[in-house]
């Protein structure tokens, strides 16, 4: 191929046609919106580095790909039950990177633009695409599984914070709620996968919560800016379809567990870039390096919706001792006895009535 049409400009996309551009083949992204990164205005989110033995942001730099934006290692952070009983998690590498989301110059998105126009890219906004022409989707999620809600505004905490709450009141089925603070800013967030209907309610309530908690006053949230957003939950059989290929949300590359997908996000586009550089087949790079941790991530969904409020007060009352980072490192990996648990626990657990179309593998009973 001497030219690639990319549907949808995302982390995903960025980062394909970065790579492809690099090596010489003409790319272009096509963004349905028109301006980068609609759904962030100058939020924080998290690279996580459990799943990875290279923290992401220098694999990013090894690739060629510009690293050089927002990204702020974290060693702690504070876990609460509903009750607002606390936990602190600490680890000496980062378990994840802080990084910063939207139009700003240091965020991830402006940095994966600049890449892939340095490169030669040519990215196109409110661009769209009809199907024929489409080498490349990365169009996000193609149905609702899960959603979140975000709320950021500037305040000045004292402190830089990054908190969670857990439990079925605040977040039902697996979810929570979160705060992310960072030299005056902050993303309150809640996510869900369970009740979506009613998110707002819990966002509400989460924020009730964070605010007694951390003395936010009334007049900074209500200058913030709140938006939501949806993920996919399943496990993809295929990311190919009619020689087009799939990457990101629009494959189903998610972290099963805590949603914490934009690691495979990225990588997927990476990957995607390889398979046409070296003309291979997608399928085997992605499964490869994602598959057994998809897996092993959904074993443990399925543990932590089984564990319910009782599982959640007793991890922390009694937290792990080792590394945190080690920790769920440890957690993450693959093995052959996780392997078999999952095999058994997601055949009962197996959605019938599964809407994710042909490439679903597998989903989760709701």
């Amino acid at each position: 191929m001497t030219q690639i049409q990319i549907a949808g400009g995302g982390p995903s996309a960025l980062a394909c046609a970065a790579m492809l551009a690099k090596d010489g083949i003409e790319s272009h992204v096509h963004e349905r919106a028109p301006v980068l990164s609609p759904r962030f205005t100058n939020s924080f989110q998290v690279l996580e580095n459990w799943t990875g033995q290279t923290p992401f942001p220098e694999q990013l730099k090894a690739a060629g790909i510009s690293s050089d934006f927002f990204c702020k290692p974290q060693h702690s952070f504070l876990a609460y039950d509903e009750k607002m009983r606390c936990a602190e998690f600490k680890s000496k590498k980062p378990y994840w990177h802080l990084i910063r989301r939207g139009r700003e110059p240091d965020s991830l998105d402006s940095a994966l633009l600049k890449s892939a126009q340095h490169f030669g890219a040519q990215v196109h906004f409110s661009s769209t695409l009809p199907y024929e022409q489409t080498d490349i989707f990365a169009t996000g999620p193609s149905s609702i599984d899960g959603s979140a809600m975000e709320t950021s505004f500037d305040a000045d905490l004292g402190k830089d914070i990054c908190a969670v709450i857990l439990g079925n009141k605040i977040a039902p089925s697996g979810g929570y709620a979160y705060i992310l603070s960072d030299g005056g800013r902050v993303t309150l967030g809640t996510a869900i996968t369970a009740d979506l209907p009613n998110l707002a309610s819990y966002h509400r309530k989460a924020t009730s919560l964070f605010a007694r908690e951390f003395f936010l006053k009334e007049s900074a949230l209500e200058k913030g800016e709140t938006k939501a957003s949806y993920v996919n939950f399943f496990l993809p059989k295929t990311a190919q379809e009619n020689e087009k290929l799939y990457i990101g949300e629009a494959a189903g590359f998610q972290d099963l567990s805590l949603g914490i997908g934009l690691r495979y996000c990225i990588r997927s586009g990476m990957l995607a870039a390889q398979s046409i550089l070296h003309n291979v087949e997608f399928d085997p790079l992605w499964k490869n390096e994602f598959l057994e941790k998809f897996k092993t991530a959904a074993l443990l969904r399925i543990a932590l919706e089984a564990a319910g409020e009782r599982g959640i007060s007793h991890f922390l009352s009694s937290p792990p001792k080792k590394d945190f980072q080690q920790y769920l490192s440890s957690l993450y990996a693959p093995s052959m006895l996780k392997n078999s648990l999952a095999s058994i626990a997601m055949g009962a657990k197996r959605n019938k009535k599964c809407k994710h179309g042909a490439r679903c593998e597998w989903c989760l009973q709701r």
